[in-house]
């Protein structure tokens, strides 16, 4: 299997496998985490929104269709 070199990707978990998912990663050299919640950056800004119950109902009915 090649190596490839990365320069950055984006990762995205659900919290509870949050703990888990970093200690597999960690094993790796070179890595470095960011918090995108804490960080400034407008395109992950709908990390922070919360979703109503309406929201995600109208959502899965158009995926749906």
């Amino acid at each position: 299997m090649a190596i490839v070199k990365m320069n950055q990707f984006t990762l995205f978990t659900f919290d509870f496998h949050k703990d888990a998912l970093l200690k597999e990663l960690q094993r790796f050299e070179e890595i470095q985490f960011k918090d995108l919640k804490k960080d400034d950056l407008p395109e992950f800004d709908f990390l922070n929104k919360d979703i109503s119950a309406e929201e995600i109902n109208q959502t899965e009915s158009e995926l749906a269709k």
